[in-house]
C-alpha cells in the first residue's frame, strides 16, 4: 500500500465578489495532486489568477486546501497584475521519495513555455542542495523530460534547515528530519508563518535532531505524518503514539495525521499481552483519539 502527501495553503480576499487566490504555496507534490488541487479550488469558487482555465470535473478530490484570508492590500503578491495560469506561486519539497514528487514530473510539463502559455514565470521549487540532486536525477530519468525543459520551467530555490526564508507573505523556516537510513538525504519539515499564524509541516520523519524547540512551540496547526498507531520504525515515520507526545510537548492547538494506514499493527496481535490496537481504525477514530490529545494543549490546554 502507498500513499501520496500533498498540502496546499491559499491566500485569498473573501471581500471580492469573485474570490481569486492570492497566494498559493504547495507542499510536496503526491500523485494526483494537480487534478486534485484545480477540483478543490473550483469547488471553493476560487480562481487563480484572471486566466481562463478549464478543470477536469473527473478529477477526485483528496482534500480541501487550507484557506487563510484576507490579506493587507499593501503586501498583495505583484503577481496579481499577471494574466497568467501557474496554478501555484511556490512549491516546497520536505524530501525526494516518489511519493512526494510524482507529480513533479507533470507540473514541469504543464509549465513548459508554449505559445499557449506564453507569458508565464517559472515555478520557484524551493528544496535542499541534496533533495535537489535527487530530484534531478528521478526527472531526468523520465524520457518525456530533456534537462532544458526543466530548466526552462522551474526555478529552484536552495533551503538552508535553520534559517527562515521568505516565500511571498509566508515566513518559513526548515529543520533536517531523520527518516531513516535508507532514506534520501535533505529530508525536512516545514514550519510556516503567516497572518499571525503557525503551521508545521512535518510529515516522514523519525526525529528532528537539529530542531529549535522554541519555534515549534505552540503552533496553530500541526500536520504530522503517522502510518502506524503503534511504534514501528521500519516505516520511517513516527507512530500515533509518538504524536500524541508531540502535541502536547509543542502544545499543538490542533494535529491532522497524514499517512496512516495501521497495516503494520497487526504485527501485535502475536503478543497475548499487548492492548494497542491490533488492526487498522478508521479516519474517525484516530481523529476522536487525537482530538482527546488536543484537550491537554491548546487553546484551552493546561500547558498553555
Amino acid at each position: 500500500m502507498e500513499t501520496n502527501t500533498s498540502c496546499s495553503i491559499i491566500i485569498r480576499d473573501t471581500k471580492q465578489k469573485t474570490q481569486y487566490a492570492e497566494f498559493h504555496i504547495l507542499f510536496d507534490l503526491g500523485e494526483g495532486v494537480i487534478r486534485s488541487v484545480e477540483k478543490g479550488l473550483s469547488d471553493l469558487g476560487i480562481e487563480k489568477y484572471q486566466a481562463e482555465r478549464t478543470d477536469d470535473n473527473s478529477a477526485p478530490v483528496l482534500g480541501p486546501p487550507l484557506l487563510l484570508s484576507p490579506l493587507n492590500p499593501k503586501t498583495q503578491n505583484s503577481a496579481l497584475q499577471e494574466k497568467r495560469a501557474n496554478l501555484f506561486d511556490a512549491v516546497l519539497i520536505s524530501h525526494a521519495h516518489e511519493d512526494h514528487i510524482r507529480e513533479l514530473p507533470n507540473l514541469i510539463l504543464r509549465q513548459s513555455p508554449s505559445a499557449e502559455h506564453a507569458g508565464k514565470t517559472k515555478l520557484k521549487v524551493y528544496c535542499t542542495r541534496a533533495c535537489k540532486e535527487h530530484i534531478m536525477k528521478n526527472l531526468l530519468s523520465h524520457t518525456s523530460l530533456i534537462k532544458s525543459t526543466i530548466e526552462e520551467s522551474i526555478d529552484f530555490q536552495i533551503v538552508t534547515p535553520n534559517e527562515f526564508f521568505n516565500v511571498g507573505p509566508f515566513s518559513i523556516i526548515a529543520f533536517n528530519a531523520f527518516h531513516g537510513n535508507e532514506s534520501p538525504d535533505g529530508s525536512v519539515i516545514y514550519v510556516v508563518n503567516v497572518l499571525n499564524l503557525k503551521i508545521i509541516m512535518g510529515w516522514d520523519f523519525l526525529s528532528l535532531p537539529e530542531a529549535n524547540e522554541s519555534i515549534l512551540w505552540n503552533p496553530d496547526l500541526l500536520i504530522l505524518g503517522a502510518e502506524t498507531y503503534n511504534e514501528h520504525p521500519e516505516t520511517r515515520m513516527i507512530s500515533v503514539t509518538e504524536a500524541y507526545d508531540l502535541i502536547r510537548r509543542w502544545n499543538a492547538k490542533e494535529c491532522y495525521l497524514v499517512h496512516y494506514s495501521g497495516l503494520e499493527d497487526f504485527n501485535e496481535s502475536t503478543n497475548q499481552w499487548f492492548r494497542g490496537p491490533v488492526k487498522p481504525i478508521s479516519s474517525t477514530e484516530l481523529q476522536n483519539i487525537i482530538d482527546s490529545h488536543l484537550k491537554l494543549s491548546g487553546a484551552q490546554g493546561k500547558f498553555r
